[in-house]
């Protein structure tokens, strides 16, 4: 068994991480591990798997440090108009460092994942201390990477006038690579005159996809000795974080090609100090965000904090479907920065199963609706009220995350902040059981898969074919089959279930509610909920917003600042219907 530690380094950068040992009873290795993932839609979805295979390579003796590029996952940094890439560069760089000096060791590997391979071929070309690098499905050229990125995000816009416009940059699955970024990355390739100075690397690709010959031949002839291997692609990995599919085969690769690199020496690491890390950070405005855990250790999550010590209540955001503690679309990191920065604590934490929360024993990762939400809730509200001593809690989610928040809001809840919360959904109904939402997904990517001209940019070449179909095709599989699910639930429950709205909405909680314009839990809520609310729906701190145009995620750019809005305003609301008061700055 290894511990992970979270830190955070790089000075300013502020850059998050999280570092395992290597467990000592097998022996220790030689070198280290750094783990690079890929960006955007990408990095959430692959993140159950990154923390898989560090887990992994821990158990076998290796030292492994995974980290969130500048700006990216639980680090700092805005999405400004500026590029992003040299921060990303300096990062990889920076997290290099932090693992030689926490290891001890002199050597690194480097698994990097899609676009992570191409970042970390440029940022290791002066470095002498990489020996050996996994490039797992690489994308070995950035002009082909934006296209392919423009191209997927264009088959999954419902309404493509959402997307910010092309000279803004490329909105891709609720995440904007500006232009300044754009530009950048289009001028990277790892092929044709590349600089290497590793000594072997292994190249992992898709049994279904082309083999990469150039790159073998680039790396050849940087002195490299190469080696390419194929595992069995699901085509769900890419997916979403709710429907990947943990890729057991190019982990169980990784494993053992690395170990099989560096064999286990005599165990020096116990020997070793425990460096001591930064687990918490301040920001210019005085605010302050640190790595926690509660619950025994169980849950894991990241509490952000004023700069004043208050009386404003503190804010829980609750998981939405399998993304971890960040939100959707990496929503709820500077929302809840800007909480803060207005005096609200904010936790955001990952029940159990979800992100870097252990699951518990029967619970499968990447639940929705895991059996131990609500206890997870209890225990959240438990550690912000008696650990923190703080006097008022707020719970604050969006889908099952608002379900969670609005079935958790007993007597240590102040206010409900829930946004397009599925009150339809009853414990053991299928995870996708929502036809609206469902349908409307299976049509976008059906127009996708029957469109002459999408069709036409993917044989011409300038995208990767192989890819950029499995990840349309699994969508289509995803949403199909969820179709089905729904379908025959419909036909056994034609009207609406009757609800104990005292259930749902307890006296004395505040309920502030907020619906994308035609979603099923906006439907839902008016047809089976708001019928039995009578005079409750008329308090001061019971409110409704529905917002035409607006997805069931708000997942383009310009919604998710709508919706960052809407409910800072609602936040400031409940503020100023239950006013606290104001402690004097912290010394």
């Amino acid at each position: 068994m290894t511990d992970t530690i979270p830190i955070f380094f790089g000075g300013s950068r502020h850059i998050a991480g999280r570092f395992l040992r290597g467990a000592h009873n097998v022996g220790a290795r030689s070198c280290a591990v750094l783990l690079c993932p890929p960006i955007g839609h990408e990095y959430m979805c692959s993140h159950g798997a990154f923390r898989r295979l560090s887990q992994d390579l821990a158990t076998q003796g290796f030292a492994v440090l995974r980290f969130d590029y500048y700006g990216t996952g639980d680090s700092s940094g805005p999405q400004d108009n500026s590029s992003l890439l040299p921060a990303w560069i300096e990062s990889l760089s920076l997290a290099a460092d932090e693992l030689r000096h926490r290891s001890g060791a002199d050597t690194l590997a480097i698994v990097a994942l899609r676009f992570g391979a191409i970042l970390a071929a440029t940022a290791i070309a002066d470095r002498v201390d990489v020996s050996s690098l996994v490039l797992w499905s690489p994308c070995t050229s950035g002009r082909s990477l934006i296209r392919q990125t423009r191209m997927l995000a264009m088959s999954a816009a419902e309404h493509p006038g959402d997307l910010a416009l092309e000279a803004v940059g490329i909105e891709s699955a609720g995440f904007l690579l500006g232009a300044a970024t754009v530009a950048d990355i289009s001028g990277m390739s790892m092929l044709d005159g590349a600089a290497y100075s590793v000594k072997n690397a292994l190249i992992l690709t898709r049994a279904d996809g082309q083999p990469e010959q150039r790159l073998v031949a680039a790396l050849a002839a940087a002195g490299v000795s190469p080696e390419e291997q194929t595992y069995e692609n699901d085509a769900e990995f890419m997916v979403s974080p709710l429907h990947s599919v943990l890729p057991t085969g190019a982990i169980n690769t990784i494993v053992q090609w690395l170990g099989e690199k560096y064999p286990s020496i005599e165990d020096t690491t116990a020997s070793l100090p425990v460096v001591p890390g930064a687990t918490s950070v301040r920001f210019a405005d005085g605010t302050c965000e640190s790595a926690v855990t509660f619950s025994d250790g169980r849950l894991v999550g990241i509490l952000v904090t004023p700069n004043t010590d208050s009386e404003n209540p503190a804010v829980v955001l609750l998981n939405t479907g399998a993304d971890h503690r960040v939100g959707p679309h990496r929503m709820y990191v500077p929302l809840a920065r800007r909480w803060a920065s207005l005096g609200f604590p904010v936790l955001r934490f990952d029940l159990a199963g979800i992100g870097d929360s252990d699951s518990n024993d029967g619970l499968s990762r990447n639940e929705s609706y895991p059996t131990s939400a609500l206890h997870d809730v209890d225990d959240a509200i438990a550690y912000m009220r008696d650990d923190r001593r703080y006097s008022h809690v707020i719970l604050a989610g969006m889908c099952s995350g608002a379900y969670h928040a609005i079935h958790g809001a007993g007597s240590r809840v102040d206010g409900v902040i829930a946004v397009n919360p599925p009150l339809y959904y009853r414990p053991g109904d299928p995870i996708d059981d929502d036809p609206y939402t469902n349908e409307a997904e299976t049509r976008r990517v059906t127009r996708a898969l029957r469109s002459p001209s999408k069709w036409r940019r993917l044989l011409s070449g300038r995208v990767d074919i192989g890819y950029t179909f499995s990840v349309l095709t699994g969508r289509a599989g995803v949403a199909t089959r969820a179709i089905g699910a729904a379908s025959r639930r419909l036909l056994t429950r034609r009207k609406p279930e009757s609800h104990d709205v005292t259930t749902f909405f307890k006296h004395g909680v505040a309920m502030h509610l907020i619906f994308s314009e035609g979603d099923a839990s906006q439907i839902f809520f008016e047809r089976a909920i708001a019928p039995q609310l009578g005079r409750s729906s008329l308090r001061e701190d019971f409110t409704i917003d529905i917002v035409p145009g607006a997805d069931h995620t708000f997942m383009p750019i310009r919604w998710q600042r709508t919706l960052a809005e809407l409910m800072t305003k609602r936040l400031l609301h409940h503020l100023a219907t239950n006013p606290a008061p104001i402690r004097p700055p912290l010394e």
